[in-house]
């Protein structure tokens, strides 16, 4: 018979017990108490209630399934979980049906209903997995194979009875081979009626049980498959000492481990401290990374969920196997400890030539050997620098800062020149130059490089006494490329030797090594109308014309031209050639040279000087400028513009003109190229505009003789011509500032010399 229809015949029998009861019949069942789970079961009894009669007709149940009824199908309490899983240890107690059961009832009257008491709830013992097979149940008023105590006699009805409280259990005796019948109690009074019992709910308990006990099975041997599946290869983003595991089958990070392993196994542990250091193998000092062991930690099977959770958000870092000797290790400790172990001796620094030498500068160490084992274990092999435990006393000045200052004073400061720029020039002093007047000096345990600016400025003003200048007014002149430099009026200015050295240290330190010149103020500068350099704008007019191959009149040129340069016309002045060259002297940088003069040959000082006349003019001429003195040659030569030429002779001959325009002018003049130049720098005023007539009344050169002893003959040179050459001068809106000026010249011809 299956649990299912012996639950329902159980509950039958118990529906009819209840109401056989009723109809004043006493229960023989005894009521149960939840039994031990070990040793003997012995069941209380307890006296009989009686029951009101009432109608009750029903069938009694066949023997055949009577017989297959449990007793734990029918008492078991209503808070009981169910059978529990393993054998019994105690014996089983076996509960005959009583006879009444079995006989069919006959009716009785009906008695006077009285108020049904509410059955408690009865208590049933543990299931068990193999009930013993029970006796063939007798019907008899009392049962036999089991010694319970005889129910005491039903008390005489009453008109309405009371119900007496339920007798207290007696305690349950000591376990025995076979349970002892209890004394029969003494008459109590009547019980409380005892509640109706509920049906059970253990049926629907236990199969939930099962079910849940299957679905805990089921997701355990899933998990157990999960983590079997999660050892066939290593999580994404799992490292071990930087070295990318993520993906990897067990051979191919079995063999990523132990390259590892060899190579952190054969690489030196360096303990460093203070700029100190020494290193030790880790074979020798009891260190070994296990890769096989690591390979167990990074892919063996575990139940850890963590695992699993790193197949789907990605491992991290995985510290490696590490197996240490610890004596091993303490030894080798203790080996790099007595040469790290040192006393204390401060650098010296000093200046050789244009280097920086170090000498010494070592700390006091004291290691803890102790300590520094356990900060050895705990950082290899994920470092191998490590810093040892010690106690450092550093001296006034370390190595360290010894070495550092030495490389930056020799790589930077002494690697290139310093230059120095002012207004009176600039100077540039090479390493060795500079360092003689240095020295390395030592203040609170910091290193600097200090300059005796006074002996240095000495030595500086001995080769460029020019560094130094008085009180000057403004002025203006050209570079190298022929620009125009404005130099405003300037006070008197020194060398500040007492910054000098600063200074030159300063520069030594910048990228560019450059740096200005310190300077103080001597004397003020000159009072007076500043040089309006605003006007010099530009170029306004200019002229050149071709050098001879006379070096020696060529360089009178350039004389010239360096007394031209720089010479400036405010509104209204005028320029005069002469006093601007002058004096004509050898002692104001002129060469003597041979000239002719109608076929005599004779010395003169200042010879080619007409070029720069002729040239002046010219740059005037296209200036607009007012034309004050000029005169032409009085044969022509074919380097000058015929008719517009001039020359210049002492005290007769002179070039002159007046700057007529509102803005102040500059000149600037300079050989180049074979030829001189003229520039007039100033701010556009006029526009010039020119025409020649040509050659008329030429007359053709011939021959002379010349009785000198003096004379050197020469050949034909040019014929005689007249020229008119007319220039108008326009303003820059194009109206006539100066109306056409013609200006007409007669060349004579250049005969031939024949000396007689």
């Amino acid at each position: 018979m299956s649990r299912r229809k012996r639950l329902i015949l159980a509950r039958d029998v118990a529906s009819l017990n209840r109401r056989r009861r009723r109809h004043g019949h006493r229960s023989v069942v005894a009521r149960y108490v939840t039994q031990p789970r070990t040793g003997t079961r012995v069941v209380p009894t307890r006296r009989s209630m009686p029951m009101p009669p009432m109608p009750f007709v029903a069938a009694a149940p066949e023997r055949s399934a009577l017989e297959e009824l449990r007793l734990d199908d029918i008492i078991r309490p209503l808070d009981d979980p169910g059978p529990a899983p393993g054998p019994r240890s105690g014996p089983l107690v076996t509960v005959p049906v009583p006879a009444e059961l079995l006989a069919k009832p006959k009716p009785e009257p009906e008695p006077a209903p009285e108020p049904e008491p509410e059955p408690e709830p009865e208590p049933e013992p543990e299931p068990e997995p193999e009930p013993e097979p029970e006796p063939e149940p007798e019907p008899e008023p009392e049962p036999e194979p089991e010694p319970e105590p005889e129910p005491e006699p039903e008390p005489e009805p009453e008109p309405e009875p009371e119900p007496e409280p339920e007798p207290e259990p007696e305690p349950e005796p000591e376990p025995e081979p076979e349970p002892e019948p209890e004394p029969e109690p003494e008459p109590e009074p009547e019980p409380e009626p005892e509640p109706e019992p509920e049906p059970s709910t253990a049926p629907k308990r236990h199969r939930a049980l099962a079910l849940l006990g299957v679905m805990v099975a089921v997701l355990l041997a899933a998990y157990v498959g999960a983590q079997a599946w999660a050892t066939q290869s290593v999580p994404s983003g799992v490292t071990v000492l930087d070295v990318e595991l993520g993906g990897l089958s067990h051979d191919e990070a079995r063999e990523a481990l132990a390259a590892k392993a060899n190579e952190v196994n054969g690489s030196s542990v360096r303990l460093d401290v203070a700029g100190i250091a020494t290193e030790f193998l880790p074979a020798d000092a009891g260190l070994r990374m296990d890769a096989a062991a690591t390979h167990d930690r990074v892919m063996g099977f575990t139940l850890d969920p963590r695992r699993l959770l790193a197949h789907v958000n990605g491992g991290g870092e995985v510290d490696p196997v590490v197996r240490v000797e610890q004596d091993e290790l303490a030894s080798a400790v203790a080996e790099a400890a007595d040469f790290l172990d040192r006393r204390e001796q401060s650098a010296q620094v000093t200046l050789e030539g244009a280097q920086v030498i170090v000498t010494g500068g070592t700390p006091s160490i004291e290691i803890d050997r102790e300590s520094t084992v356990g900060l050895v274990v705990d950082a290899w092999p994920a470092t191998a620098i490590i810093e040892p435990a010690a106690q450092v006393v550093y001296p006034e000045i370390p190595e360290a800062v010894a070495l550092a200052f030495q490389e930056e004073v020799n790589e930077q400061m002494l690697s290139e020149p310093v230059t120095l720029v002012g207004p009176n020039g600039y100077i540039e002093l090479e390493p060795e130059r500079w360092a003689q007047f240095a020295q390395v000096e030592t203040d609170g345990g910091e290193l600097s490089l200090v300059v005796d600016g006074e002996a240095l400025a000495a030595d500086l003003l001995a080769e460029t006494p020019a560094l130094n200048n008085k009180a000057r007014g403004a002025s203006a002149r050209f570079d190298a490329a022929h620009q125009v430099v404005v130099e405003r009026s300037q006070p008197g200015r020194a060398i500040d030797t007492a910054k000098l050295g600063e200074r030159v240290v300063h520069a030594a330190g910048l990228a560019t090594h450059t740096s200005a010149i310190p300077y103080e103020i001597t004397s003020a500068a000159p009072e007076g109308e500043e040089l309006p350099v605003e006007d010099f704008k530009q170029v306004v007019a200019s002229f050149d014309t071709p050098l001879t191959r006379d070096r020696i009149r060529t360089r009178n040129l350039a004389r010239g031209a360096e007394m031209v340069t720089g010479t400036v016309l405010l509104p209204g002045e005028e320029f005069n050639l002469w006093d601007t060259l002058s004096p004509i002297t050898a002692e104001n940088g002129y060469y003597t040279s041979g000239i002719l003069v109608e076929g005599i040959h004779t010395e003169g000082v200042g010879g080619g000087l007409s070029q720069m006349a002729t040239t002046s003019y010219n740059a005037a001429y296209f200036a607009g400028y007012e034309i004050l003195q000029f005169r032409p040659h009085s044969r022509w030569f074919d380097r000058y513009p015929a008719g517009r030429e001039s020359t210049i002779f002492a005290g007769s001959i002179n070039v002159r003109f007046r700057n007529d325009t509102p803005y102040a002018a500059i000149l600037n003049s300079y050989v180049k190229d074979n030829r001189i130049y003229v520039e007039i720098w100033s701010t556009p005023h006029y526009r010039v505009e020119t025409s020649s007539s040509g050659k008329f009344n030429v007359v053709p050169a011939g021959s002379r003789t010349v009785n000198d002893p003096r004379c050197v003959e020469s050949p034909r040179g040019q014929n005689g011509f007249t020229i008119t050459n007319t220039r108008t001068v326009y303003y820059l809106d194009g109206t006539v500032a100066k109306p056409a000026d013609p200006f007409t010249w007669r060349y004579v011809p250049d005969h031939a010399v024949i000396c007689g």
